[in-house]
């Protein structure tokens, strides 16, 4: 009798991204530090790009990325023939760093939340374009206080942090920082928890919007938001207040725990029930993503999803399924631009009200215009 074979688990996903922005960071800075230098009073052949890029064991988009910013910092500039100037000193007006600007980032939500990825590269690449480094920080999720994040932070000196999504943080976070003389500005893009930021992103109303769709629909009876069994303290405040935003939309709703090795018969459990709603918050989302994305195909395809903490990530999928969800994201640009906008007038280190952009619904969209291509 032949041996049931066991499924074999994705692997595990290393910080391999985390890294490679880390090193461009740092790659960035290295050469800038190599041209200033190098200057003269007047213009001078540099490093071209593809000499660069082997000479730092790096690939030639990378090296181009870091040109392309030093061009635009008034640094260097291309000449035909495959060379690149670098300009005299009294070219390079814009050369001065303005700020070093820490951004703290959770691997495994940078891993598992599409938006927390856009609105991450958005803000990192608006500060560059704007002249300030920016020295990216990632960490496993902290219990309790952050506090080698905090000490990485003093180490490097940063002069201000951009938070993202700073659930992990206190109010006493943000004092301590300013104690060592370094700006705090958080920007939280769930806001039905956590410390109160400079910027936040609402989606309540985009939620209820989707509570509201769901109440009109003559199948639909009740909603389930699935939790996993490793939710932070902020995560399962949040899930809280989730379920009395959507009671309040009189719906019945009830919070379902989902289970490592408990997968597949939970999905199944879910396609049995034709009249409830599912709530994918983003943790649920990317665990189903990550461990079963087959059988979340079923799901996707029987039932109604709301995924309201943006599109969910599926790597390991052979294609998107061509399956309609409803969810709740936003255009991160606009958010970047203002983050970048303030830090440069200083108004992003006033806490006495809140910049708010509200995320939009969208009901009844194809989940693979949304998600992001492997």
């Amino acid at each position: 009798m032949p041996k049931p074979t066991s499924r074999r688990r994705p692997p595990q996903v290393t910080s391999l991204v985390a890294r490679r922005l880390h090193k461009t960071d740092r790659l960035l800075k290295i050469i800038r530090d190599l041209a200033v230098k190098q200057q003269n009073s007047a213009p001078q052949i540099f490093l071209s790009l593809r000499d660069a890029g082997r000479r730092f064991g790096v690939p030639t988009s990378v090296m181009a990325a870091i040109y392309t910013q030093l061009t635009k910092e008034g640094v260097l500039s291309s000449i035909r023939g495959s060379h690149t100037r670098l300009h005299g000193r009294g070219t390079a007006r814009n050369l001065k760093v303005r700020a070093l600007i820490g951004m703290p980032i959770s691997i495994s939500r940078f891993q598992a939340l599409q938006d927390y990825r856009r609105c991450f590269l958005a803000i990192h690449g608006e500060l560059h374009q704007r002249g300030f480094l920016t020295n990216t920080i990632f960490f496993k999720q902290p219990k309790g206080q952050p506090e080698l994040v905090i000490a990485q932070l003093k180490k490097d000196k940063v002069d201000a942090v951009v938070w993202l999504l700073p659930d992990q943080a206190d109010q006493d976070t943000a004092l301590r920082l300013r104690d060592l003389g370094i700006q705090f500005v958080g920007v939280n893009i769930a806001p039905l928890s956590g410390i109160a930021c400079r910027y936040q992103v609402q989606r309540q109303q985009a939620v209820r919007t989707i509570m509201r769709s769901w109440r009109k629909d003559p199948v639909i009876k009740s909603a389930t938001i699935v939790r996993i069994s490793s939710e932070t303290p902020a995560d399962e405040e949040r899930l809280a207040k989730l379920r009395v935003l959507v009671e309040s939309e009189k719906l019945k709703c009830e919070i379902a725990t989902l289970r490592e090795g408990r997968v597949s018969p939970f999905l199944k459990s879910l396609c049995t029930n034709k009249t409830g709603g599912v709530i994918l918050p983003a943790a649920a989302a990317a665990l189903l993503a990550w461990r079963a994305p087959e059988a979340l195909t079923d799901v996707l395809r029987t039932c109604r999803i709301a995924l309201i903490d943006g599109p969910m990530h599926l790597p390991f999928s052979e294609r998107i399924p061509e399956a309609e969800v409803d969810l709740c994201t936003t255009e991160w640009s606009p958010v970047a631009k203002r983050i970048a906008e303030d830090l440069l007038t200083g108004e992003a280190f006033d806490d006495s009200e809140a910049i708010v952009f509200e995320a939009r619904p969208y009901l009844r969209v194809l989940l693979s215009h949304y998600v992001e291509r492997k």
